[in-house]
């Protein structure tokens, strides 16, 4: 999924929001939180020590921010369906390699989000207050920025959650929820040629967020 399609994504999910106003069922919505993201540590030393740099000293951010924007509709009480799009993170590393006297610094970062669609399940726990599951797929886009290369990759696969919303007003509500994306692919560490090696890890995110529920 490349940045014209997210910009197309996020238009889409606003001109849904705004044409229909009028239903009933329609919600949309922006969220914030946090997602884990692969540890890179161990590729990145390995590649500089197949570089020829004996010593490595690598250190990478474990955990990530994230915001995301989302639209959907409750069709009975209990079904409904959601689009969202979301970053799913960076990663951000150091490298420290050295070879005798000579070391070199360098860096690396990966830049990730993803589009998903999503059948939701859900249930009424109080009138304002609503348990929900959702189960889809995503098609997500990782961006590399290495030592000597760009590298991006794409990959689609299952996407899970579930959460809780509540109503705390007629037309707003909050919510929460946990949900993981199977199987991103992220390109692995290069340090000269890039190989296009890409390897599979599972991202979960955690957010909170509120929509305006039409």
């Amino acid at each position: 999924m490349n940045t014209t399609a997210r910009i197309f994504a996020a238009a889409l999910l606003s001109n849904l929001a705004i044409s229909l106003a009028a239903a009933d069922g329609f919600y949309a919505g922006g969220e914030v939180g946090v997602s884990t993201v692969p540890d890179m540590r161990g590729a990145a030393g390995q590649t500089m020590v197949n570089s020829g740099y004996p010593t490595v000293t690598v250190s990478q951010n474990t955990g990530s921010g994230l915001a995301g924007i989302f639209g959907g509709q409750w069709v009975t009480n209990n079904f409904g369906w959601e689009a969202n799009l979301a970053s799913l993170g960076f990663i951000r590393g150091r490298v420290a390699a050295t070879n005798g006297p000579s070391t070199v610094f360098t860096s690396y970062r990966y830049a990730s989000g993803a589009l998903s669609l999503a059948a939701m399940g859900g249930v009424d726990i109080t009138p304002d207050a609503k348990l929900f599951f959702k189960l889809g797929l995503f098609d997500a886009a990782v961006t590399y920025d290495g030592p000597t290369s760009t590298v991006s990759a794409n990959s689609t696969g299952p996407m899970f959650g579930g959460g809780l919303s509540y109503r705390i007003i007629k037309h707003l509500s909050v919510r929460g929820e946990l949900v993981n994306y199977v199987g991103v692919r992220f390109p692995n560490y290069e340090y000269f040629t890039p190989t296009n090696i890409t390897i599979k890890s599972n991202v979960t995110m955690l957010a909170v967020g509120a929509a305006y529920e039409f």
